[in-house]
């Protein structure tokens, strides 16, 4: 038959269901007959040969820049074409439109999709050189450029890219590392803080991310207060990652005690005093929290583990007194403060627990003597002062 009847009996075969056949006509039909191709497509896709339908939409899409065709096409690249097929397809489609940059994205990301990052950063270099606003290029590039070590340029793309209102943890945090290689240590840590917001699982980042903030807090140039809030953020989510971590248990451990929140605190310095025994700080600020949660039988033990490791700080050994006393072992707890005191007669925190004891034991005078010297020690301290008062009106009481 001829190329005219060829088409006609396609369109018939077509009709019936039958594409094979209507394939085998249309392709002997009048090729410059731009419906002979869009049929084709329509059989090829419906026989499940996905490549030669697309084949077909770009010859259509080449002669008549129909956007039907063209929306048909990228929805036929995006449901039925993967891996090699795609990236033919959409190469063919930007040699036949090498000034068409829509067509040169889609290529550019599937690249990307497929691990070809260096062959899609040169497509998005092509698209910026057509369009240097375009977002999507902008920011693929920088970032691979970022990656690549190469900062100078790819500082300009980021910003171009995040100044468009693009949403992207990724350019967020490669702008951050760009901008701390320049030593621009605070606008990264704005950055990389804002990428950690949209990317909770990144342990590696985080880590980094919590070194910075531990730099800036040395540094003492922004307020405390944000500083204390990130470490704690940060610090809790590397205790969830690394449950016995040492240095997050004792922050948050610290913060805790702070809050009085000593039950808490005591859960923490015990998880990184499992995993460390030899941290005789660690173990004395577990004793402490011990005492405070009103655990005395543990914070003896905590705070005596840490005396025998060799530190020498009065908090610890005051403790230690302080839970015999607890226990009800008064005479051991008095004996433990008074040698303390003979050490380092200016101890006011040893010489207001003696105090606190004597009182107790109900000897106002000797208590109201060493509180006393604990509040001329250092007038400052309130509770020294309190407590001083309370002797006094216990003395008073007596004396009527």
């Amino acid at each position: 038959p001829n190329e005219e009847a060829s088409y006609f009996t396609g369109l018939y075969f077509m009709g019936k269901g039958n594409c094979k056949q209507a394939i085998s006509y249309f392709k002997k039909s009048d090729d410059t007959r731009i419906e002979s191709h869009k049929y084709l497509a329509k059989c090829f896709e419906k026989e499940g040969d996905y490549q030669l339908a697309a084949e077909q939409l770009i010859l259509v899409y080449q002669r008549n820049n129909d956007s039907t065709v063209l929306r048909n096409l990228l929805s036929l690249q995006k449901e039925k074409l993967h891996g090699d097929k795609n990236l033919s397809s959409l190469k063919a489609l930007v040699e036949a439109s090498p000034k068409q940059i829509q067509f040169k994205e889609a290529f550019a990301s599937a690249l990307l999709a497929a691990g070809d990052s260096v062959t899609a950063a040169i497509e998005f270099e092509e698209i910026i050189k057509l369009e240097n606003t375009h977002t999507k290029a902008n920011l693929e590039l920088g970032i691979y450029k970022a990656r690549d070590n190469q900062c100078k340029q790819a500082m300009p793309l980021l910003q171009l890219a995040l100044n468009a209102g693009l949403p992207t943890a990724n350019a967020e945090k490669e702008l951050g590392y760009c901008l701390l290689a320049s030593k621009n240590e605070e606008a990264a840590w704005e950055l990389l803080w804002k990428a950690r917001e949209q990317t909770l699982h990144w342990p590696k980042r985080e880590e980094d991310l919590l070194e910075l903030t531990k730099k800036l807090d040395k540094k003492a140039k922004l307020p405390k207060t944000l500083i204390d809030s990130r470490l704690s953020t940060l610090y809790s989510d590397l205790q969830k990652l690394d449950s016995t971590n040492v240095e997050a248990n004792l922050f948050l451990g610290r913060k805790l005690m702070q809050q009085q929140k000593y039950a808490e605190a005591a859960h923490h310095f015990q998880l990184a005093a499992k995993k460390d025994r030899s941290d005789r700080q660690l173990w004395s600020e577990l004793g402490l929290s011990y005492l405070e949660a009103g655990r005395a039988d543990s914070a003896e033990g905590a705070l005596q583990h840490a005396l025998d490791l060799g530190i020498k700080d009065d908090q610890t050994v005051i403790g230690l007194a302080r839970s015999y006393q607890a226990k009800g072992w008064g005479d051991v707890a008095k004996s433990i403060l008074s040698t303390l005191i003979e050490e380092k007669p200016k101890s006011h925190l040893a010489i207001y627990w003696y105090g606190q004891l004597l009182h107790k034991d109900g000897k106002f005078e000797e208590a109201r003597t060493q509180l006393l010297k604990a509040v001329q020690l250092s007038p400052e301290e309130q509770v020294y002062k309190t407590s001083l008062r309370e002797v006094e009106t216990a003395l008073n009481q007596l004396k009527k």
